[in-house]
């Protein structure tokens, strides 16, 4: 006489089967969030793939953001140049037209549309506005170069740039002392600003190619305490 299966065999063969299934499903549900969790990692680093160099008129951040941007394997993007291409003309006549108000609102818009794995030189006030150094720190790695008043006068003095915050009430460059009053104004009115940059790298002595090599370390070490 055949051996007579045990009646729960097709129950126990059945819960075996639920309870691998839902081994296999928690487990695959494991392999997704892990997924999920390194992509989001992944996006928040890229979030992190941008240097910001900030600092007053003549510090250097445009030729020194060209020099790092290389050395990371990065572009660069000067913020000013990039509201000269989207507004389709000059900062100056930005200035000339709609006052520092309508400059600002550019400004805000451009920053914002940085992409990443970038080097961006900023404007001298494009961080004075808090809701914008937001934004910047949350988006990637804030650098100060930091220059003082002297040298900033030394290379600003004669300069053939256009600089409506340097002009006096008729549009003229300001030269000499009212030059020098100027910058040390907005400097005493802007390092407050300056000073809540993630590093800060005092440029005054630096060339430019040691500026940008110090650019590239302070965001290799990004994560360090300061």
């Amino acid at each position: 006489m055949a051996a007579r299966a045990p009646e729960n065999l097709g129950v126990r063969h059945s819960t075996l089967v639920e309870a691998g299934g839902a081994a296999w499903m928690g487990s695959l549900t494991g392999r997704n969030y892990a997924q999920a969790h390194e992509q989001q990692g992944l996006r928040g680093m890229m979030q992190d793939e941008r240097i910001f160099l900030t600092g007053f008129m003549g510090c250097g951040k445009s030729t020194v953001g060209a020099l790092a941007a290389p050395l990371l394997g990065w572009s660069f993007r000067d913020l000013d140049r990039e509201i000269e291409a989207r507004a389709g003309c000059s900062v100056a006549a930005i200035f000339s037209t709609g006052g520092e108000a309508a400059f600002r609102a550019h400004e805000r818009e451009a920053l914002r549309a940085c992409p990443v794995r970038t080097v961006c030189g900023l404007g001298g006030g494009a961080l004075v506005d808090a809701a914008n150094m937001q934004w910047a720190q949350a988006h990637g790695l804030v650098v100060y170069l930091q220059v003082n008043a002297d040298e900033l006068y030394r290379r600003l003095d004669g300069s053939a740039a256009r600089r409506p915050l340097l002009e006096d009430e008729w549009g003229q460059p300001l030269a000499g002392d009212a030059l020098l009053a100027r910058i040390r104004s907005l400097l005493e009115e802007r390092t407050p600003s300056y000073s809540k940059a993630k590093r800060t790298i005092a440029a005054t002595a630096m060339s430019a190619n040691e500026a940008a090599r110090a650019v590239m370390h302070a965001y290799r070490s990004r994560n360090e305490r300061r």
